[in-house]
């Protein structure tokens, strides 16, 4: 007699399943991290939707699941999951990188200037083991010192030229990113010098970074031709550093130079950090004499950075035998709001926070500031524009030549998860030009492949993170 199905065994029941080829439902799959419920924003795919982030060995694994499992699960409800934020003008530093991930930055890139030995700066950066991934140019000035170079008043010989173009070359083998140049900071610095390490970074499909030579403030285009001829002349990638205190009051005008290269097809971009004030070293050749005349300053717009103070005419010779920083608030706001419009401008900081009292605000909330003043107060640019210029439009501009970089700035299946999760409404900067260390507001989690570095807005560590390195296709 046939038994009623009900009462068949367990095991015989399944056994009766698989033999007729009905599948069973498989288990659900149990993901290291889910960032759950939060607002999905990718800039480089235009997603905007609800959704579980899930990740696995440092990779996002899903970002369109709901009610994923995970061994951590971060709430992200009612808060922006966004790629972490790619600031490709800064520093990696031990002090610093603590303000970086607070300020949802995931990646730092030295472009200002690098060291000639680019592998040992790699290993000492990884022996640290820094919070953030890292990489760095090889700068220009330092290749001037390394091949005896000393007077930043003179050029160099067309021998030495040509040592520091093969010293550019070993330094993209160890891993450099491109070549950073500071012409304004070398007044000596030819034309020949430029080309010849922008043809290096050519060759390698690495970029070249340039604080622009700027003979007076009314005229930043002769630093922006310059680099627009080593674009021209090498097919180099080349990136006007900081344009807002380049082209202080010819920002329109030097946007549309940017323009009008780029459709002849030079490859030509800027980035922007959103203070009114620059900051620099009262030592260096900025304020050699003359400095009032070519920079349209006076001493009342030269702040003494340790202590907030108005430098005079009696006190700028003792600090400038001194040295040390001093802020000078002269960027007008409606040209920075002009460059942060502008397509081909990315957003970078430009600083780090560094040990004592010598940092500018922008080191610890360039990103947060943009979102918070400019994306919610101002409406300057939309919530998805800034990001973008905060992840993939960065990343783009250094990928072809550092392979790791094509896994950044997005948030996307097989992408690294490099993660910002802020609250849109309440994303602030707090860093201030007398107290510029000061974390920034609205940042609820960050993670640097896969590992939170930030919870529920709190560091979760100070030393010991999981940044990797960032080096040239040739590594």
């Amino acid at each position: 007699m046939r038994l009623p199905r009900r009462s068949l065994p367990l095991a015989g029941a399944l056994g009766a399943l698989m033999a007729a080829g009905v599948g069973l439902p498989e288990a659900a799959p149990l993901y290291d991290v889910v960032i759950a419920g939060g607002r999905v924003m990718d800039p480089a795919s235009n997603t905007d939707r609800l959704a579980d982030v899930a990740i696995t060995r440092g990779r996002i694994v899903t970002t369109s699941g709901r009610g994923l499992a995970a061994r951590l699960r971060l709430d992200a409800r009612g808060k922006v999951v966004a790629p972490g934020f790619v600031d490709i003008l800064a520093n990696s530093h031990p002090e610093g990188d603590r303000y970086k991930v607070m300020d949802g930055v995931t990646t730092v890139i030295s472009t200002h200037g690098g060291p000639v030995g680019v592998r040992k700066w790699l290993a000492d950066e990884a022996a640290r083991r820094p919070l953030v991934n890292y990489g760095t140019v090889v700068g220009h000035f330092q290749l001037r010192e390394a091949t005896g170079v000393m007077d930043r008043q003179l050029p160099a010989t067309p021998e030495q030229v040509a040592k520091m173009a093969a010293l550019a070359e070993q330094a993209h083998a160890e891993g450099a990113l491109g070549v950073g140049f500071g012409v304004e900071y070398v007044p000596g610095a030819s034309g020949q010098e430029i080309t010849a390490l922008a043809a290096v970074a050519a060759r390698h499909r690495t970029s070249v970074h340039a604080h622009i030579r700027l003979p007076h403030l009314l005229d930043p285009f002769q630093g922006i031709n310059e680099l627009i001829a080593a674009s021209a002349v090498t097919g180099a990638r080349t990136q006007v550093l900081h344009i807002g205190s380049m082209a202080i009051r010819r920002q329109k005008e030097a946007l549309a130079l940017l323009d009008a290269a780029r459709r002849r097809g030079v490859d030509i971009a800027a980035d922007v950090y959103p203070y009114d004030a620059w900051m620099t070293r009262i030592q260096s050749a900025i304020f050699d004499p003359g400095w009032q005349e070519k920079y349209l300053l006076d001493y009342s717009d030269l702040v003494w950075v340790a202590t907030g103070e108005r430098i005079t005419a009696e006190s700028f010779p003792r600090f400038r035998a001194m040295g040390g920083f001093v802020a000078c608030h002269q960027i007008p706001e409606p040209e920075i709001e002009a460059a942060l419009r502008h397509p081909a401008v990315s957003v970078a900081s430009d600083g780090y926070i560094g040990e004592g009292t010598y940092s500018h605000p922008r080191g610890a909330g360039t990103f947060s500031r943009v979102l918070g003043r400019y994306v919610r107060e101002r409406r300057v640019i939309p919530l998805m524009t800034a990001l973008r210029k905060m992840t993939v439009q960065p990343v783009q501009r250094l990928e072809p030549g550092a392979p790791a970089l094509r896994k950044k700035g997005r948030l996307a299946p097989g992408m690294d998860a490099d993660i910002a999760v802020f609250d849109p409404a309440a994303v602030a900067d707090r860093a201030t030009y007398q107290d510029p260390k000061q974390y920034s507001a609205g940042v609820h989690h960050v993670l640097v492949g896969g590992v939170p570095v930030v919870r529920d807005g709190k560091l979760v560590a100070e030393t010991g993170g999981p940044g990797r390195s960032i080096r040239s296709s040739m590594q």
